[in-house]
């Protein structure tokens, strides 16, 4: 009985000390493969983020579609920029974003450049800004 005792003691030392995560090496790692996974919503919930959370919202269509008519209070970025990462990088990280563009193609791709600057909140309108209009809302 006390050699049972004593192997189960053993094997108990053992996988805690080969399960244990040395917290540097945690840190580092949660650091390195953070990133800020997008919320996809539909106009109806679109909506309501924009009344509650009031985030920044980024139209990625071309300063010309932008032109045409935007969700009011867009600020535009254009996807087919040259230097579109860039402008996206000098993003305060810690504002919540809304991105969209016209049918939710151009900013569904963006979607994994956005991912990488580890936002505090990322939402992406799922179908653009037909969807948008689609459902009756405004333009400006």
């Amino acid at each position: 009985m006390k050699i049972l005792s004593l192997f189960s003691v053993l094997g108990l030392l053992l996988t805690s000390c080969t399960s244990a995560e040395n917290p540097e090496s945690a840190a580092a790692n949660k650091e390195t493969t953070a990133s800020t996974k997008p919320i996809h919503v539909d106009p109806l919930l679109a909506t309501g983020i924009i009344e509650t959370e009031k985030p920044v919202l980024l139209d990625v269509r071309t300063p010309g579609e932008f032109a045409t008519g935007t969700i009011k209070g867009s600020r535009n970025i254009d996807f087919h920029s040259p230097d579109f990462e860039e402008q996206i990088a000098k993003l305060d990280k810690s504002k919540t974003y809304l991105v969209y563009c016209r049918s939710g193609n151009r900013s569904g791709q963006s979607l994994p450049m956005f991912e990488k600057l580890k936002l505090s909140k990322l939402y992406h309108l799922d179908g653009g800004i037909k969807a948008w209009q689609g459902a009756g809302n405004p333009v400006e």
